[in-house]
Formats: C-alpha cells, sequence, structure tokens
C-alpha cells in the first residue's frame, strides 16, 4: 500500500512516533521513548555501524574451530547429541519450551559445524567439549545480536544506551501463549488461548487413526518450535530442509521402531527401511545427506561407524517441525489442512469469546456471522446494547505476528501499511460501518435484536485482534486485543 494514501493526521498508536509515523523504540533504563527519524524531536543519536564486531565474531568463529580441531569428533559429536536430547526431553516433560532453547539452537550449529569441518584430534575431556559449547553460545548470542541492531529490533544509542523496538513486548506475549518460556515470564501468563485453541492435554502419545488428526490435535507444539526454530534470519535459514512427505513417514516409522531414550540401528537396516517406506522414490544418500550427516542443516541423527544413533524425542521435535514445513508448502489439501484447521476452528471460538463478553455487559448479540446479501461484507460479530442505546460491529482477527515482521524494517510495513495490514483492514471495516448504516432498514428486519433501535442510534466499529495492535484508531475505527476493554 502506498504510504501517501494513509491519513495520518487521524491515526493513533502508542507505538508509532506523534510526529514522524516511525517506530518507537524504548530505552531500557529509562523507559523513554525515541524514534530513529533524525529530522525528528524525539529523535535519538544511534551509532550503526555493526563492522568492529563483525570482523570480532568471525575471528573469535575460526579461533573456535581451530580448538575444536584438537578434540575427539566421534566423542564430541556423541556428547553434543546427547546434550541436545537432554533439552528435548526437557522440553516433552510439560508443555513448556525451556527458556534454554537458545542452547538447542547451539548445539545444533555445533554439529553442523563439525560435520563441515571434522575435528581430527584425540582429546575426550568433556569438560574441554563443555568449555567449547560455552563458547559457542558466547558466539551465537553475539551473532543473534549483531541481526538484532540489522534489522533494528535492538538500536545502540551514541552514548551506548541499549533500546529495543516498542513492540516486542507483544510479540513475547505470543511466544509465552505457545508456552515458550522467556526472561521474567510469569508461569500465569502461558497459554493464554489454550483453551479458544482446544489443545490436546494428552501426553505426545499416538493412538489409532489419521496421523494428521494427532498433527491437528499438536499444533500449538509444532507452532511454537517452528517459531523457536525459526526466532533468527539464520536459523530459519538454517533449518531450511528440503523435506520430502516420504522423510516424515519414514521418521515415524522409526520413531515407532525404537523403544523411548536413545537406541541404535545398523545404516544397512536404515537403508531398507527408507526404500520400504518411500517405495524407492527417496534415496538413502540424499536423506542421509539432509538429515544424518550433512553441514547445510543441524542433523536430527547421526551415524557414526556405519551405526545410526537415534533419540526417541529429537525424532519427534524434528518430526513436528518437518510436518509444519511440509504442511505449509504442500499443495495437497489434506497435508496443508493440519495448521490451517485448528486455526479456524480456534478463531471460530474467537468471536464467541468476544461475544461472550457483551453478553456479560448487558449486550445482546447475534448469534453468529452475518452476511445481509452474496457478495456483501461479512459481519462477525454484531451487538446491540440491553437499553437500545448503541450497536457495535465487530471484526475479528485471530492472527499471530510472523517472526519475520518483528523488525524495524518489517514491523510498520507488515502490520500497518500491508495488503493483510491494519490500515487496510480499518478501511474495509469502515465501508462495511457504512454499508450497514446505509442498508439498517433492511439489517433491522432480519436481525432481531435490532428491534428498538433506528437510524439515530449511535453504532460504532472495532477490530479485535488475539494480539495488541500497532494501531489504537484509525478514523472511525477502534483496534483493540481481546483482553482489552473493546466494549465501549
Amino acid at each position: 500500500m502506498d504510504v501517501l494514501a494513509v491519513d495520518w493526521d487521524n491515526l493513533e498508536s502508542e507505538y508509532l512516533c506523534p510526529y514522524c509515523h516511525q517506530l518507537l523504540y524504548t530505552e531500557f533504563k529509562t523507559k523513554v521513548d525515541y524514534c530513529l527519524t533524525k529530522t525528528c524531536k524525539k529523535s535519538i543519536a544511534t551509532k550503526t555501524n555493526t563492522a568492529p564486531v563483525s570482523v570480532d565474531k568471525e575471528k573469535n568463529r575460526k579461533l573456535l574451530n581451530l580448538r575444536l580441531l584438537l578434540l575427539n569428533q566421534r566423542e564430541l559429536v556423541s556428547y553434543i547429541y546427547y546434550k541436545r536430547g537432554k533439552i528435548i526431553d526437557e522440553l516433552f516433560s510439560k508443555p513448556l519450551i525451556p527458556s534454554n532453547y537458545y542452547e538447542l539452537l547451539a548445539l545444533g550449529e555445533i554439529l553442523m559445524e563439525l560435520n563441515h569441518f571434522p575435528p581430527v584430534g584425540r582429546s575426550k575431556d568433556t569438560a574441554k567439549f563443555d568449555e567449547i559449547i560455552v563458547q559457542y553460545l558466547k558466539l551465537i548470542n553475539e551473532i543473534d545480536f549483531i541481526e538484532d541492531i540489522e534489522n533494528n529490533r535492538t538500536v545502540i544509542g551514541s552514548k551506548d544506551e541499549i533500546l529495543q523496538i516498542k513492540y516486542w513486548p507483544v510479540f513475547l506475549e505470543q511466544y509465552r501463549n505457545y508456552g515458550i518460556l522467556t526472561p521474567g515470564t510469569n508461569l500465569k501468563e502461558l497459554f493464554q488461548y489454550a483453551t479458544l485453541e482446544q489443545r490436546s492435554k494428552h501426553k505426545f502419545e499416538f493412538g489409532k487413526g489419521d496421523f494428521s488428526e494427532f498433527f491437528k490435535e499438536h499444533y500449538a507444539q509444532i507452532i511454537a518450535i517452528k517459531y523457536i526454530l525459526e526466532r533468527y534470519f539464520r536459523t530459519k535459514q538454517q533449518y531450511a530442509y528440503n523435506v520430502d512427505p516420504f522423510d516424515i513417514v519414514a521418521l515415524l516409522g522409526l520413531f515407532f521402531s525404537i523403544p523411548d531414550g536413545y537406541s541404535t540401528w545398523d545404516e544397512s537396516s536404515l537403508r531398507k527401511h527408507l526404500e520400504k517406506n518411500s517405495k524407492g522414490s527417496r534415496k538413502f544418500n540424499i536423506f542421509s545427506q539432509e538429515y544424518l550427516n550433512g553441514n547445510k542443516v543441524p542433523i536430527i541423527s547421526f551415524i557414526d561407524q556405519k551405526q545410526i544413533r537415534l533419540h526417541s524425542k529429537t525424532l519427534l521435535f524434528f518430526i513436528f517441525y518437518l510436518v509444519g514445513l511440509y504442511s505449509l508448502k504442500s499443495t495437497n489439501p489434506q497435508s496443508s489442512r493440519i495448521l490451517i484447521e485448528p486455526k479456524e476452528k480456534a478463531s471460530g471460538n474467537f468471536e464467541e469469546e468476544i461475544r461472550e463478553k457483551f453478553r456479560s455487559n448487558d449486550w445482546q448479540v447475534k448469534k453468529s456471522c452475518f452476511r445481509l446479501y452474496e457478495n456483501t461484507f461479512d459481519y462477525d460479530v454484531i451487538a446491540v446494547k440491553n437499553d437500545k442505546s448503541r450497536i457495535c460491529l465487530v471484526e475479528a482477527k485471530y492472527l499471530d505476528i510472523p517472526p519475520s515482521s518483528i523488525s524495524g524494517i518489517t514491523l510498520l510495513k507488515d502490520k500497518v501499511l500491508d495488503e493483510q495490514g491494519e490500515i487496510v483492514f480499518a478501511n474495509r471495516h469502515e465501508e462495511r460501518l457504512n454499508f450497514f448504516s446505509k442498508h439498517f432498514a433492511e439489517f433491522k428486519k432480519k436481525i432481531p435484536i435490532l428491534e428498538g433501535t433506528d437510524s439515530s442510534t449511535s453504532v460504532n466499529a472495532v477490530i479485535v485482534y488475539k494480539w495488541k495492535p500497532v494501531l489504537k484508531k484509525y478514523r472511525s475505527i477502534s483496534f483493540f486485543s481481546l483482553d482489552e476493554s473493546f466494549i465501549q
């Protein structure tokens, strides 16, 4: 959408600068808001050159790789694989993504490095292994911090002030909804929409029947795993597996064929297993390069002297992730519905929750979505105050915030100005409001709760989002999240 088409004078937002309408950033210590527009009265001088940090990053990586060379590859790979498995075991022991998921990402990255630069040393000292892991965690934190700066999620002021995009806490709310722990998380803040999403309370036990139904039941876990593995653009690229549906079938077969915990298969048995499940359409060497000994993506299992080391929960973790990847790109209707169908059901529950909030505040509500004529507007929620003094038209938006949108470069465009942004939705809802007013008499005939109102009755229109919107108001349209007071 053309930015010039926006009516900036009739726009309100606590996340945008009131003067230049660009994103606001909050300084950590003072909690004062600034923008990055140099000519604006709310601007703050910033440091923009990350080159020295990037040079140090590459220098530290090379030094770490040199230290890796001195270690015993077989023992180190096994140690890191088991350490990663321990984190994944913790993940599946309760419906939470532990706050040390950053370590899980780091361990996956080390496994990639080990396949890319195989160590040739003899040392089997686990203390040295732990030291290398700590150093890699430090390095990866530096790399992620650089990406935050390059994408304007985080800004360093000219006096070394640290500022973060003001909308960031809203994104963390979304993380917590999927059980992803963040620093300072109150456990009461977790799983905000678990009831609406009718999440399963089962403990990851496959039952009989269609596997797609199981994955739909656990779609929230699939989304949570996707969010942590794709937290950064760099990690999203790392976990870009070239997934084939037969890979998922083969990995599921492995999962069912091994006991809980760790086990070993010989390479020839795995080859036969894959050929059987893929009916010869998936070659073992391609499968192996993608998941067992590749250096472009983190390995799921690893080959040790023609023996495949397997961990049941690691298999399940990556099965969930691969199902999410495949369902998003698949043209097969059944596969693509795995994530879409549960969200659609949750969206319907979201609308009903909005209706219930009106009912509990002395309003009458149309029981379902309404359309006056074919090819006209849908009205998600129509509510009338019991005393007939007010009418409210609600557009419900049960939408998550894509991680790629949370940056200073993309947030304003994706969330506000894009074709699926808040301005477009506001314009559309304003048209919906005008249509309602113009055809009020016809609506009144078909909607009994409008009895007792007339064309002079106050009508307001609001958009209610799953998560707090960037905008507060645009022209006549107000924006809210479900937990805000949208009943006026």
